[in-house]
């Protein structure tokens, strides 16, 4: 699994808020491809942390072996006996470690440069 990218965060307004939403894409996707939308959601609700992480590129088994970014890889949509649990717990650690030290690898995205 490559290493995760910098994921974009919309700071909270607020000194006092303790809010933090993290989203997580869909396969093949990105969290930037995902930031306009959060933007007008966060307009609206200023005190609220986003974090719109990325997942690593890897091969995804249902996609032929075709590498995407991925939460963890995906074998079958009919039943979950031989999925990855293993990658996806690592996803859980990766974000939780993230979220520990606050995030200080990220990029701050400023909604008025774009």
């Amino acid at each position: 699994m490559e290493k995760l990218t910098k994921p974009i965060v919309f700071e909270s307004k607020s000194i006092q808020s303790k809010i933090t939403l993290i989203f997580l894409h869909g396969l093949g996707d990105t969290g930037h491809g995902w930031s306009q939308e959060w933007l007008h959601f966060h307009m609206n609700h200023p005190y609220i942390k986003i974090v719109l992480p990325t997942a690593s590129k890897m091969p995804v088994t249902l996609n032929n072996g075709v590498v995407m970014t991925a939460w963890h890889d995906i074998v079958s949509l009919t039943s979950i006996d031989n999925e990855d649990f293993k990658g996806i717990q690592q996803s859980v650690e990766t974000i939780n470690i993230s979220q520990s030290k606050k995030m200080l690898f990220c990029y701050q995205y400023d909604a008025e440069q774009g």
